[in-house]
């Protein structure tokens, strides 16, 4: 198993999504990072239960990341597989850059994106 990614104290995340086991494993890993409900953030974490539900919230926070920042994408199986193909796809498209893949705990799998020293075009609406 890849050892988890570490957060250090005082970074600025925000996280969303509905699969809750994917959110629980990756919110131990959460302690002492702020919050901000506006303004630049370090890390975009996502937790989604559907492709749908990722490509949202990325599309509507990914202008807050700042460059150099991450996006953590979450998931578990069964159709966390599906979701991270598309993700990977939609991520590649936008200018992210795919760094690392970690196995969290059981079926649940964080694949961690880099934002270049700039930002990526704002994606389109769908």
């Amino acid at each position: 198993m890849t050892p988890s990614p570490t957060v250090p104290p005082n970074t600025r995340i925000w996280i969303g999504g509905h699969d809750r086991r994917a959110r629980s494993a990756i919110e131990r890993l959460l302690t002492n990072t702020s919050r901000p409900p506006e303004g630049e953030i370090d890390r975009l974490i996502l937790t989604p239960s559907t492709f749908d539900e990722c490509t949202y919230f990325a599309q509507k926070h990914l202008i807050r990341l700042k460059p150099g920042g991450e996006l953590w994408l979450v998931t578990s199986d069964p159709d966390g597989t599906t979701i991270r193909a598309s993700a990977a796809r939609w991520c590649a498209e936008n200018g992210l850059e795919n760094q690392e893949s970690y196995d969290l705990k059981l079926g649940v799998k964080l694949d961690v994106w880099r934002n270049p020293t700039q930002h990526p075009p704002s994606p389109p609406r769908v």
